[in-house]
């Protein structure tokens, strides 16, 4: 998600770190490792504020699990939330 103010080309895939506020990964099983380990320390890196990993619902197969990471003051990703993809949907429509 662009930073307010901001409007990126779109049929661009790479952006300029600072114009970033959230960054969300859906995890597959051939990206598990960059998706969880190696994305989110590039991220960190960058200072992009939020991160969300997208994962299989543990109990549902019907829905996802989304997992909210905020960038904390001593500069690490934090679990700030997780919570049903179905949850998120009808928090955004409420």
């Amino acid at each position: 998600m662009p930073r307010a103010g901001y409007h990126p080309e779109l049929r661009r895939s790479q952006f300029h770190p600072a114009d970033i506020d959230l960054v969300a990964e859906i995890i597959s099983p051939q990206s598990q490792t960059r998706d969880r380990v190696i994305k989110p320390e590039e991220y960190v890196a960058a200072g992009i504020p939020e991160f969300w990993l997208v994962e299989e619902h543990p109990e549902d197969e019907a829905d996802a699990l989304v997992n909210i990471y905020r960038l904390s003051t001593n500069g690490h990703y934090e679990l700030a939330r997780s919570v049903d993809l179905s949850i998120l949907e009808q928090e955004s429509e409420g």
